[in-house]
């Protein structure tokens, strides 16, 4: 088999042991592990985190001094963006290209859209996580009513001058925040390096306060390719996650992930 390459098997409860036994002793088997069902995780504020301040209430008037490095000028211009979840929503005002109505090299915000999942994001939260990170409904100018039609761009990403290289990893028909788990975390990440992305951004994770072979996947890509950052959700689970070692879930537990 290819370097990389992985394969998810089922089995009935009462022949799992048996199974994993079986799976072990082929000989290109490098681990047998539990398949991790991804969760999203993600909680994201552009005034908070650039300034350490949050509006006093969602609905302020938009405040360009809690924002001081747009104030500067660093709003992620030129960049792209590696990012994967549940879906994208390409008609919101965040990432709507008046020009294309398809992902590619000339679109204002996705450079690249690559569907492993079902092509909507009927829980939303891969629109929100990219309009974190990306989002642009242009300069709502100081003092704008985020409630207003001109206050759209109040709630822009961290980044609104980067563009992305995106991955749905939604699986059909599921509105609840479940992601298809990527089999290789070398194919996944080489798709948006090969984009350009240099960060790749990724609000989910398993149930695995362990070191599992997603997360050795993100180690060895890193190794290779020492130009790229993955940032990784830590978790959301805490205690819940049973696991007296640690609250922190795969892939997040790679050595080389910043979480």
């Amino acid at each position: 088999p290819a370097e990389g390459a992985a394969w998810a098997v089922w089995a009935p409860p009462g022949r799992a042991l048996a199974a994993v036994e079986a799976l072990a002793g082929l000989p290109f088997a490098a681990s047998v592990q539990p398949l991790q069902e991804g969760r999203a995780l993600n909680r994201f504020s552009t005034a908070a985190a650039q300034s350490g301040r949050a509006p006093e209430t969602p609905y302020s008037p938009y405040a360009p001094a809690l924002r001081p490095l747009w104030q500067a000028g660093l709003r992620g211009q030129g960049e792209v963006v590696g990012l994967g979840d549940t879906g994208l929503d390409l008609a919101s005002c965040f990432f709507r290209d008046g020009e294309t109505s398809w992902p590619g090299p000339v679109h204002r915000k996705v450079v690249a859209l690559r569907e492993v999942g079902d092509r909507v994001d009927a829980s939303g939260h891969g629109s929100h996580v990219a309009g974190s990170l990306v989002g642009d409904a242009g300069d709502p100018g100081e003092g704008a009513d985020p409630r207003g039609p001109e206050g759209a761009g109040a709630y822009n990403g961290m980044a609104p001058g980067a563009r992305l290289a995106f991955t749905d990893l939604g699986p059909p028909g599921r509105e609840r925040d479940y992601l298809i788990s990527p089999r290789s975390m070398h194919s996944y990440y080489q798709f948006a390096y090969q984009e350009g992305a240099r960060v790749h951004s990724d609000s989910w994770g398993g149930l695995e306060a362990a070191y599992t072979e997603e997360a050795r996947e993100l180690d060895a890509f890193t190794f290779e390719r020492q130009d790229f950052l993955p940032v990784v959700a830590a978790g959301n689970e805490g205690e819940r996650l049973g696991d007296s070692r640690s609250t922190v879930a795969t892939p997040a537990t790679a050595k080389s992930a910043s979480g």
